[in-house]
């Protein structure tokens, strides 16, 4: 839209290739960068642990086991609501203390999964093995 606005002259050409280029750049940033993200980042529920791998170029993970894991808790705002997402809350008893998972598909279901695994592995009680 902003080439059209460009004058005439000895440098449109040079302008337009700039203006097109400048735009290219932050179609990556805006749209492909968050992409690539979500591709590379994998959450997995076990009935022992919580594993969350992420990266594009380098790789990070963090593995918290079920028996640490004090509170699980959700989040999510109207528009969340409605697409399906939210934030999801792990409170373990580790050094690094909460994880805040954002953009979580069906956040309520992962949440009831995740306290229910953590109350299996305590028996109800409270008390871990």
């Amino acid at each position: 839209m902003i080439i059209f606005f460009i004058p005439d002259g000895d440098s449109q050409t040079l302008i337009r290739l700039i203006v097109g280029a400048v735009g290219v750049v932050a179609i990556i940033i805006v749209g492909f960068l968050p992409f690539l993200r979500w591709v590379t980042t994998t959450y997995t529920l076990t009935n022992r642990r919580f594993v969350m791998r992420d990266g594009i170029l380098s790789r990070s993970g963090r593995d918290i086991p079920l028996t640490r894991v004090n509170d699980v808790s959700f989040k999510h705002s109207l528009i969340e609501r409605m697409l399906g997402t939210g934030t999801l809350m792990v409170e373990s008893g580790g050094e690094q203390g909460q994880l805040v998972l954002k953009k979580i598909p069906r956040v309520e279901y992962a949440q009831n999964q995740l306290y229910r695994l953590v109350e299996e592995l305590t028996d109800g009680d409270g008390i871990r093995p």
